[in-house]
């Protein structure tokens, strides 16, 4: 069961790898009708309901997520298409892959071995990025690469923070010098959230002092010479002037998108007009991209303010009901995944406005959720006492019991 765990994660690299071997020129980025992103999240999403159904326990609390989850699966038995139950099925993802993380079992052997396995991943995808920025002056699938980072930046400051090895600054500035030098506006702003509000910083003045930088650092960003060009053209701008209100903000196509959902936004508010439905518009009005570039209006479009209610719903349940954890936790591993899991909800989203992190599970929640899923495996396997409610809302003490563990686990 130990080269399980260790082998659902090495998949979570595997996949998140995939896209990337695009760059290859004998490597198709299409392969039987699919690219190689659609064939990384199929690989999670089966092998995730696979670990999920061989009957080991999901101590992850999987009432968060049902309302989300019934409902964008069932708005499929009304309006059934194959990109719709693509759709529902990548939003779908990120979460399955915390449930089975949070089936897996991890020992010192297992966590000993997942440390090396990510630290060489994380060198070998700085390296790649690197060599990519020397050689095309950006990475590819740019803002996507940029979350990646983002999820590396959060491992980089819980390791300083906790050894007070400044290699994890380094690392981390390592992760912000991408966006900065790409101009990836949104994910220069999520890797700065990330500094401001890390979860392993509890120390009061220390973390007056990191907000006191990183104002300084991004208010130097903002006014420099590519950042100003990118965003306002031949004129300066400042940050009332940094909205998608003003039409002389460069949104880089979004203001545009967001015009044309206005009328199917005020005709179906509720339920929305049907998933993928976004999709369907962008091409009938002529646009080559396929996605709307912003969660919050694509969810709404597609599911209506009752989808978007739903998945805010889970995440802010999750990150209150892992927040409430914090005082169970007794080891630095856990606390580690603890730190960086309830870190990256800020920036997951800040990246929603500009993005489709929702969709894109191997770039960023592939890694969010299944740390989630190790702090409640943790905690359920290590005979801690954690605070819970049960389906019917009565509040009990669960005791992860050590001796449920098969042998097999040793």
């Amino acid at each position: 069961m130990e080269k399980q765990s260790i082998n659902f994660f090495r998949w979570i690299f595997i996949t998140a790898m995939m896209p990337y071997l695009a760059v290859v020129p004998v490597v198709p980025f299409y392969i039987l009708g699919f690219s190689l992103r659609g064939w990384s999240w199929m690989i999670m999403f089966v092998l995730s309901l696979i670990t999920i159904f061989r009957g080991n326990k999901v101590t992850m609390p999987v009432w968060i997520w049902l309302p989300f989850i019934v409902y964008i699966l069932g708005y499929n038995l009304f309006d059934l298409s194959f990109v719709g139950v693509q759709l529902s099925f990548q939003y779908l993802v990120s979460i399955l892959v915390g449930f089975a993380a949070s089936t897996l079992i991890y020992s010192d052997w297992v966590v000993e071995r997942l440390y090396l396995m990510t630290k060489r991943f994380i060198l070998s995808f700085l390296a790649f990025c690197l060599f990519s920025l020397l050689i095309f002056k950006t990475t590819p699938f740019a803002a996507a690469t940029v979350m990646t980072l983002a999820v590396f930046a959060t491992l980089f400051l819980c390791y300083y923070f906790r050894t007070k090895k400044w290699i994890g600054v380094l690392g981390y500035l390592g992760c912000l010098f991408f966006p900065v030098f790409m101009v990836t506006r949104m994910g220069t702003l999520a890797m700065l959230l990330v500094a401001v509000s890390h979860f392993a910083n509890q120390n009061f003045l220390k973390k007056g002092f990191v907000i006191a930088v990183i104002a300084f650092v991004g208010s130097m960003v903002f006014y420099s010479a590519s950042f100003q060009e990118k965003s306002f053209g031949k004129q300066k701008g400042s940050y009332e002037d940094a909205t998608m209100e003003n039409k002389k903000f460069n949104s880089s196509g979004r203001t545009a998108i967001s015009d044309q959902l206005q009328p199917g936004l005020k005709e179906a508010p509720w339920l929305g007009n049907g998933p993928r439905a976004d999709l369907m518009l962008l091409e009938r009005r002529g646009f080559k991209i396929k996605e709307v570039h912003n969660d919050y209006l694509a969810v709404r479009y597609n599911y209506g303010f009752v989808g978007l209610g739903f998945v805010l719903l889970g995440f802010l349940m999750q990150g209150w009901f892992l927040y409430r954890k914090k005082n169970y936790i007794e080891d630095d591993f856990t606390f580690w995944m603890f730190a960086s899991a309830m870190t990256l909800f800020l920036p997951f989203f800040a990246l929603m406005y500009t993005d489709n992190i929702l969709k894109y599970s191997i770039f960023f929640g592939n890694y969010h959720f299944a740390m989630i899923g190790i702090v409640y495996s943790r905690l359920y396997w290590n005979n801690a006492i954690v605070p819970e409610f049960e389906s019917d809302g009565e509040y009990v003490e669960e005791r992860g019991l050590i001796s449920k563990i098969p042998n097999d686990y040793d």
